[in-house]
């Protein structure tokens, strides 16, 4: 990246907190997601993400929320 601050929409708190995450300013993570440009914003929107070794599966590789349960 280039040292800016990026937005990264993971998915909901309840969520991410049940599959034993936090997230805090500052830590080294490594998100593989989809990135979405409007007319004012730019973000990423994460499928994984890891940290510390651990990886947090948030979407399946068509983009369906991993909290929506199967369909």
């Amino acid at each position: 990246d280039d040292g800016g601050v990026t937005m990264i929409h993971l998915g909901p708190v309840l969520f991410v907190r049940q599959q034993g995450f936090q997230f805090r300013r500052g830590d080294h993570v490594e998100v593989t997601g989809s990135k979405v440009t409007t007319q004012h914003y730019h973000y990423i929107v994460a499928r994984e993400v890891v940290k510390d070794g651990k990886t947090l599966t948030l979407r399946d590789e068509q983009g369906r929320p991993a909290w929506a349960g199967r369909r």
